[in-house]
């Protein structure tokens, strides 16, 4: 298995013999061979110890974004690969993340339609919508499908990201048609009680010629309440 690095701050300062387990996430953790994935670092330990060690009569207010580290990582090449664990201390404490696996898939052949992804990572399901849109005669801007937030009752698609683009038909000429590109990621909850099959009716502006490829949306396990 590869492994990426990731530059990261390191405190220097003695190691502790608990270590403080902090989290490292992505929400696009399939992405395909060209794309950028941005993964965080939950650094909330830090804004805690600043609050703990302010004088009385001092308040921290307002958010810094310091807490939380981000990078963009550009993935070339298809496969699994791991990102982390990392270790570092910081006041006196060892702190260390988890790892976090991504799954790069192969790239897009650039032609109109529409791809349609679900799949699970860390019991969360995720569904990606892919679009390839050629812009409409007498259009203004590009229309590109969507799933609608709550199409029943117990189904909700909780839109995440998007991102849109333009691409050349021909990489290797310049001024070759343009198609729109669009990308969206969707956090996906089922509590209806039951397996829901994915349909045409989820979604809006979708083309008429467009395939739903058959994809069963898990239910939604709900967290034990403690006693």
């Amino acid at each position: 298995m590869k492994k990426l690095l990731l530059p990261i701050i390191f405190f220097v300062s003695i190691m502790s013999v608990n270590a403080q387990n902090i989290s490292l996430k992505t929400i696009y953790p399939e992405p395909r061979v060209g794309q950028t994935i941005r993964i965080t670092l939950d650094l909330n330990f830090i804004e805690e110890y600043v609050k703990e060690t302010l004088p009385p009569k001092l308040e921290v207010t307002g958010y810094s974004p310091f807490s939380n580290y981000s990078r963009d990582i550009l993935v070339n090449d298809t496969g699994y690969f791991q990102i982390g664990p990392y270790e570092f201390n910081f006041n006196n404490r060892k702190y260390k993340s988890d790892s976090l696996i991504i799954h790069v898939i192969e790239p897009l052949e650039k032609k109109e339609g529409v791809w349609i992804r679900l799949f699970q990572h860390d019991s969360i399901q995720f569904l990606i919508v892919e679009q390839y849109l050629s812009k409409p005669k007498n259009a203004s801007n590009f229309i590109f499908t969507e799933l609608i937030e709550q199409p029943i009752d117990g189904l909700e698609f909780n839109f995440k990201t998007s991102n849109t683009n333009f691409v050349s038909v021909d990489d290797n000429n310049p001024i070759s048609a343009l198609l729109g590109y669009s990308l969206q990621i969707y956090n996906v909850t089922n509590e209806t009680g039951k397996e829901i099959k994915m349909t045409k009716k989820f979604f809006k502006d979708l083309p008429i010629t467009a395939e739903i490829p058959r994809l069963i949306i898990r239910k939604t396990n709900k967290p034990k309440q403690k006693l």
